[in-house]
């Protein structure tokens, strides 16, 4: 981060430890500096579900950077529920977890919600299969991914949506 350490210790008298970090730039402007369109995609709410801790922390801290309201979950079963009570405006889904996959818990969300964009996330399946099952707005992203690949597929998933509702 840039920062500098100093550590001072004495036999007796303690340790000293001094932490000098440089300042960072509010959520705001990292959130504008990222993506296009600035405070108004700042409202919507993403819903984040994937079975790998450290995935889904990497896309939670994507998107939250870019000034996105995530709601994560670790499983299916728990991503139904707080979209039954908590507006959400985008689904980010592993397609293949255990118990619940990706896939069928987008059948159940669209039941409700058919409405509700979709990117599914996946390093090993075919977009055909994808595209087949859920051909209205949905979207598939390959893992790895990085930061620029994520937000683009999101600011495609709400191009798509605006462009449905004209």
């Amino acid at each position: 981060s840039g920062g500098k350490m100093s550590i001072d210790s004495e036999p007796g008298a303690g340790t000293s430890i001094r932490l000098l970090l440089p300042v960072a730039k509010p959520p705001s402007a990292r959130a504008a500096k990222k993506q296009d369109g600035g405070p108004t995609r700042l409202r919507r709410r993403i819903r984040v579900v994937d079975d790998d801790g450290a995935v889904r922390a990497t896309m939670v801290e994507y998107l939250r950077d870019a000034g996105y309201v995530v709601l994560e979950a670790g499983e299916g079963e728990e991503a139904l529920r707080i979209i039954a009570r908590a507006r959400v405006d985008l689904l980010v889904t592993d397609y293949s977890m255990p118990g619940m996959t990706g896939a069928e818990l987008a059948q159940k969300i669209r039941k409700a919600r058919p409405e509700l964009p979709i990117i599914f996330v996946s390093g090993n399946i075919d977009s055909k299969g994808i595209e087949q099952d859920f051909p209205e707005s949905t979207l598939l992203l390959r893992k790895p991914f990085n930061a620029e690949q994520l937000l683009g597929a999101v600011n495609d998933m709400a191009k798509k949506k605006r462009q449905k509702v004209k």
